[in-house]
């Protein structure tokens, strides 16, 4: 512990709390090494109380890398800093501080939870908020979720939102979510049914799918597959409809997507629709990996398996 609390090892500024408080009080200091200075507190094992008092002095600093790094420095040791002093760093233009101050804010969630929950609500910067509702999210209400489904601004809130337990009364609002414009929305609220009334689901599943006919993209990717796993599953409840859905995406090759030519044909052969079988046979003739289409900056990913093993195993199921 005394090694780290005097050496970097390659992180920032060696030294301890002293050494620290002297560039910080250093008219020869640029504000750069003051502000490594103030986040090096954070490093040290304990901050004690004489050495946070001196911090308190630059909680207003003009320097908002040397704020960022007092307020790292308090939060990691426990410290509370004035609630006008909270607002101002709150209300900042830097999302950098704001995201710093919303997690010195965690040390008590329960004194500063509503101050968290308009953060939440109000907050334009996506990632400031998504760093409040990373601290609330397992003691929200309901109706906060919902809310917050329905009016954040922020598609990583919404869906990050609807990773919960949801019951059975909850079943017409995810349906709703089916046809929301954002597709992580809509993939997640179709994950959840699955475990609720996945027969009473299964034509909006099948809706979702087709709206997507005619203007595939690779953001649509995962999207497709959550139907594709859905049909596959539940599919013999509706069986002409869903196969009809499926049937599109082997018939049109729109997607040109190893995973869901491999998907497609794995859920109609569950259903047992003898349709697939000439797809199948095609397929079964390559015996190249199975490969993701690359996106606009040139990503793909891959199986470890052929599309000929793939297609044999649904086949075999």
């Amino acid at each position: 512990i005394a090694g780290y609390a005097m050496h970097s090892y390659g992180y920032g500024t060696p030294g301890n709390g002293e050494s620290f408080l002297e560039i910080l009080d250093s008219p020869y200091s640029s504000d750069d090494e003051k502000a490594e200075a103030a986040g090096s507190f954070a490093r040290l094992p304990h901050l004690n109380d004489d050495e946070a008092k001196r911090l308190y002095d630059y909680l207003n600093h003009p320097s908002t890398d040397i704020r960022i790094g007092i307020c790292r420095s308090l939060r990691l040791h426990k410290y509370e800093v004035p609630e006008d002093v909270i607002h101002a760093w709150l209300a900042d233009s830097d999302s950098r501080l704001q995201e710093q101050t919303v997690f010195l804010l965690g040390n008590d969630l329960e004194r500063h939870r509503t101050l968290l929950l308009q953060t939440l609500k109000t907050e334009e910067n996506r990632n400031v908020a998504s760093s409040a509702l990373y601290l609330l999210q397992d003691i929200l209400t309901d109706a906060e979720r919902r809310w917050l489904i329905e009016h954040s601004p922020h598609e990583g809130v919404r869906y990050q939102t609807l990773h919960h337990s949801w019951n059975k009364e909850d079943e017409d609002f995810l349906l709703s979510l089916t046809e929301d414009a954002q597709r992580t929305v809509k993939t997640t609220a179709i994950q959840k049914l699955r475990h609720l009334n996945p027969e009473r689901a299964l034509p909006y599943v099948i809706n979702a799918l087709n709206c997507l006919r005619n203007r595939y993209s690779f953001d649509e990717r995962h999207l497709i597959d959550t139907c594709i796993y859905f049909l596959r599953d539940f599919g013999k409840l509706m069986p002409e409809e869903a196969s009809a859905a499926l049937l599109y995406w082997l018939e049109s090759n729109e997607a040109q997507d190893n995973f869901i030519d491999t998907g497609t044909v794995e859920a109609l052969s569950v259903m047992g629709d003898e349709r697939v079988l000439p797809y199948a046979d095609e397929l079964l003739g390559k015996y190249h990996v199975a490969k993701r289409c690359s996106n606009e900056y040139g990503l793909h990913s891959q199986s470890s398996q052929t599309i000929h093993e793939l297609v044999r195993s649904s086949l075999l199921r």
